[in-house]
């Protein structure tokens, strides 16, 4: 309604002469902007696909690719060309499994998981990033842990920014765009143990990191000197979102498991994970949504509303379409987001580990 009043004095002060069309336009796209984030996300499950491996292939550190590439997997992202999915897990390298925890496969159509790659030899690839950081395959040092937390790319895919389970944030320069077989380690910053998620403004200058701490959503806000600039960092903001309006649940624990923005920075999103079951269900985990009066300033920003992360496909009847989500990513369109899960087994039914496809029916909304 809101909307529809304005949008009809705009249209009137164009008759009268008081608004130029193209002024008419700029007002539109704000007016809409401000609509579209006055609601929490309204999704529609598309599909859930574990990404195979293929036995005839070896990753870029030499080892077999004959598994699948999603093991404890905790974050996901694309290239930005949509061609490239990628899994930052804590789990490839271990049982019957020997390869680098961040995961690639390459994809048919842009964003669309039902057309992911495994049958050449150039569509998936693995890599251990304590080797890519200084460490040995035996040894499993490096100044990254082998266990991955998060990951964002940025800079047109020049550039990707990984975080694994001890806070330490790694910068890779690939002299390809996406290409993450040609990279170069540039430096890390290192942040607390309980920051495992993390987020970067779109000009570089920003990273914003959430807690992981049980009941604990906070958000904080460091400075970098320079675009990308990992020499240092300086901490300018912090809050717990609950100041802000985030409930949690009563009687259990939430965590906080990954904390994104959309492409413009003017809405936060932030994944409250909480694994404790509802008989067979697992209904209390939720993304929170928040709307920012300054583009990727947290200090101005004002609870939207949450989503119940559920309606997982895949998934035995008795789930209910419920998992156990841990990171998430949208399409730079904002019309999917991209969740993964690691609910088990149950009954048969092959949910674990999955990338799931959601279809939104505005962007980010």
């Amino acid at each position: 309604m809101f909307f529809m009043k304005n949008l009809i004095k705009i249209k009137q002060s164009i008759f009268k002469g008081v608004i130029k069309p193209k002024i008419f336009l700029i007002l539109f796209a704000f007016i809409f902007s401000s609509l579209a984030f006055a609601a929490t996300l309204t999704v529609t499950w598309l599909d859930g696909r574990i990404p195979g491996g293929n036995a005839n292939c070896t990753s870029f550190d030499g080892d077999p690719l004959n598994q699948d590439s999603t093991e404890d997997p905790m974050d996901v992202a694309f290239s930005t060309d949509g061609l490239m999915v990628f899994s930052a897990n804590k789990s490839q390298d271990i049982n019957a499994r020997s390869v680098g925890n961040l995961s690639m496969n390459r994809l048919g159509t842009a964003f669309d998981m039902t057309t992911v790659k495994n049958s050449d030899c150039d569509d998936l690839d693995a890599f251990r990033i304590n080797v890519a950081t200084g460490g040995t395959y035996t040894n499993g040092d490096g100044e990254l842990h082998r266990k991955l937390e998060n990951m964002q790319v940025v800079d047109g895919g020049k550039k990707f920014f990984i975080m694994d389970i001890n806070g330490e944030l790694a910068r890779f320069d690939l002299s390809t765009p996406n290409e993450f077989d040609t990279f170069t380690y540039v430096g890390k910053l290192s942040f607390s143990n309980e920051k495992d998620s993390f987020a970067i403004s779109r000009d570089g200058r920003k990273v914003f990191t959430l807690n992981s701490t049980a009941n604990a959503p906070t958000v904080t806000t460091f400075s970098l000197p320079g675009p990308y600039d990992v020499s240092s960092k300086s901490e300018t903001h912090q809050v717990n979102l609950t100041t802000l309006g985030l409930e949690l649940n009563d009687g259990s624990d939430d965590f906080g498991r990954d904390i994104e923005f959309n492409n413009t920075g003017s809405a936060m999103f932030v994944l409250m994970a909480n694994d404790t079951f509802d008989g067979s269900k697992l209904p209390f985990s939720f993304i929170h949504q928040f709307k920012l009066g300054k583009n990727f300033d947290v200090s101005t920003a004002e609870y939207v509303g949450k989503y119940q992360v559920a309606d997982f496909g895949n998934v035995h009847s008795s789930r209910e379409g419920t998992g156990k989500p841990r990171g998430f990513t949208f399409s730079p369109d904002g019309m999917k987001i991209f969740i993964v899960e690691i609910q088990g087994n149950f009954g048969g039914a092959n949910s674990v580990d999955q990338i799931n496809s959601f279809q939104l029916e505005c962007p980010y909304g």
